[in-house]
């Protein structure tokens, strides 16, 4: 029936828009247009998809894999490589960005920097002025100077059951590596009603030079 025939394009794969999902071709605007397009978006298992600039996740979408999926933040320049703490929100400043919303979130997804060495300022996830947001069941890796997963001025929201992992800041000049933090730059009032809860952290260290600019400062939760 055309009913049930619109429900199953109710989800998505990047594939569906031209993502190549092989770790080198830009999927940046396949991923952005299944996630207009769809209810949900759906990664397709053992893929890689790398992105060049911050993905806004529609209000209500929700993003869904099984954490075989990669989504790599390319750090090359003119891409994610923001080097202020004031681009945190920036296109170049976050991965997936959530402003205003109401509804969805990322499910299952990995999203990984694609090289953390050079050390420049860019986060996994932001969640701005929104409500019932959901960030479970994800991963994040190799990330360096970053508050990884961040909300600011949210309710009802949840991170459940995320593992954060080989995260590393060598830098004298920036003290910052957080895996979650909450409301440290909110656009009006503090978060209420959060659910924060079963996440993992492994391996969240600084290296000698870090640790004599700034003592121990790497975070796994920070409110």
């Amino acid at each position: 029936s055309r009913t049930s025939q619109a429900k199953e394009r109710e989800i998505f794969t990047p594939e569906d828009f031209g993502a190549v999902g092989d770790g080198t071709t830009d999927d940046t605007t396949a991923i952005n247009n299944a996630l207009v397009a769809g209810q949900s978006v759906k990664a397709k298992p053992g893929s890689t998809y790398r992105f060049t600039s911050r993905i806004t996740i529609p209000s209500g979408k929700f993003l869904i894999g099984d954490r075989s999926s990669i989504f790599s933040m390319d750090t090359a320049a003119g891409f994610f490589d923001s080097t202020t703490l004031a681009d945190y929100g920036a296109v170049d400043g976050v991965g997936f960005f959530f402003n205003s919303s109401t509804g969805g979130g990322l499910i299952g997804v990995r999203v990984k920097l694609s090289n953390r060495t050079a050390e420049l300022i860019a986060g996994a996830v932001l969640v701005r002025s929104s409500t019932k947001v959901q960030i479970n069941d994800c991963e994040f890796d190799n990330f360096s100077k970053a508050k990884v997963l961040r909300f600011e001025s949210c309710s009802l929201s949840e991170a459940k059951n995320n593992y954060f992992h080989d995260c590393e800041i060598s830098s004298a000049t920036t003290g910052q590596l957080t895996g979650i933090d909450v409301d440290d730059n909110r656009p009006s009032g503090g978060s209420t009603g959060l659910v924060i809860t079963g996440n993992r952290f492994k391996s969240i260290t600084a290296s000698a030079a870090f640790i004599t600019a700034y003592g121990y400062q790497t975070d796994a939760i920070n409110v």
